[in-house]
C-alpha cells in the first residue's frame, strides 16, 4: 500500500491536480504493478512563503509553481 504525497504552491485547477494525481497512479501501475484500487494519495497545498525549493545544482529548472 504506497502512500505518494505531493507539496504543492496554491494556484493549481482541480483538473491540473487531478491530473498530476491520476499521472502518478499511472505510473505506480506500471512500474510497480500495485493493484489498480491500491491508491493512497495526498496532495497538501502550501502559500509559496510556506514552501521553498532551493537551487541544488541538479540543473532543474523551475517554474512560477516552484518558489525558489
Amino acid at each position: 500500500m504506497p502512500l505518494l504525497k505531493f507539496h504543492l504552491l496554491n494556484g493549481r485547477t482541480d483538473d491540473e491536480v487531478d491530473r498530476l494525481l491520476e499521472t502518478a497512479h499511472r505510473f505506480m501501475l506500471r512500474s510497480f504493478r500495485v493493484p489498480e484500487q491500491d491508491r493512497y494519495q495526498i496532495a497538501t497545498e502550501y502559500e509559496p512563503s510556506r514552501l521553498r525549493a532551493l537551487d541544488t545544482g541538479l540543473g532543474f529548472e523551475r517554474t512560477e509553481f516552484c518558489s525558489p
